[in-house]
């Protein structure tokens, strides 16, 4: 009896789910005592499994739909080709800082007002100028764009908005100025910019992208 009840105390002991002594655990088990972070049902997450996330110099690809706020479609990207290198200015900074964090697989709605988009419109930009400062043998029509320099001497693109007899009015703000920009986001992937991306500060090969 003795031998049959030691077997069956054994059998005993190996269903309990939770140790019937006071003794502390050992701290030699790994699974109680590593590094990796504990999660719902007991699943183990290596931290090699960790997804990057988004920060300066990273580069992303991400799908992006963008409306305004009746709605119409501004702008999209949805073919996995639009890419930008994270902390170089290459987005604008509303949407920028609200990527900060994420990673691949994740989706957000992001709603960027004027002074984190493109600016608030500027009346002094708007301004009639003589038709002959155009090419001749280019036809001009209202929402065309051109090249021009500014007041310092930098090269701004501006809009044709009404035409005149012997005058030109056209508008340097940029076409999305003083507009609240919304942006739905799919994040595709996340990797480290090579050395030289970071130098040159923007993305190199066929998926290197800017949001103009």
């Amino acid at each position: 009896m003795q031998h049959l009840r030691s077997c069956w105390n054994s059998r005993l002991e190996t269903r309990r789910t939770r140790p019937v002594t006071a003794d502390p655990v050992p701290k030699n088990l790994p699974f109680l005592y590593g590094s990796w972070p504990f999660h719902a049902m007991g699943h183990m997450q290596r931290p090699e499994d960790a997804k990057m996330q988004i920060e300066a110099q990273k580069v992303v690809t991400l799908n992006y739909t963008l409306t305004d706020n009746e709605g119409t479609v501004i702008d999209e990207s949805s073919d996995s080709t639009f890419a930008y290198l994270h902390g170089a200015s290459n987005i604008i900074p509303g949407l920028e800082n609200a990527l900060v964090g994420k990673t691949s697989g994740e989706t957000l709605s992001v709603s960027v007002p004027p002074e984190e988009g493109y600016g608030e419109r500027d009346t002094t930009r708007t301004q009639s100028v003589p038709k002959d400062m155009f090419p001749e043998d280019a036809p001009i029509e209202i929402g065309m764009q051109f090249h021009a320099q500014g007041p310092d001497e930098e090269t701004i693109v501006v809009t044709v908005t009404e035409l005149e007899d012997d005058t030109v009015t056209v508008d340097g703000n940029h076409p999305l100025a003083g507009e609240q920009l919304n942006f739905a986001v799919e994040i595709i992937e996340v990797r480290d910019a090579s050395e030289e991306e970071i130098a040159h500060g923007h993305v190199h090969g066929p998926d290197a992208h800017h949001h103009e």
